[in-house]
């Protein structure tokens, strides 16, 4: 299988979406309670940066870095 990496686009945020009314992953990974914020956040962060991760072209992980500063020396 091979997969595909790059930064997450405001294109993949509605397969992100569908995630969630799966009942066992909206209770692990949620619930998204602010979806227009969170995808703001993410487009436009300077403290981190989040990557989609595909499969033939279909949506298998969301991965969010924060990068180092004073407080938090690891990403």
């Amino acid at each position: 299988m091979e997969i595909e990496v790059r930064p997450f686009q405001r294109t993949d945020f509605t397969e992100y979406l569908s995630w969630f009314q799966d009942e066992s992953l909206n209770k692990w990974l949620g619930p998204m309670q602010e979806e227009d914020e969170w995808l703001a956040h993410v487009l436009k962060d300077k403290n981190g940066c989040t990557f989609g991760a595909f499969s033939e072209a279909n949506l298998i992980a969301v991965v969010g870095l924060v990068y180092p500063s004073k407080d938090f020396k690891y990403y």
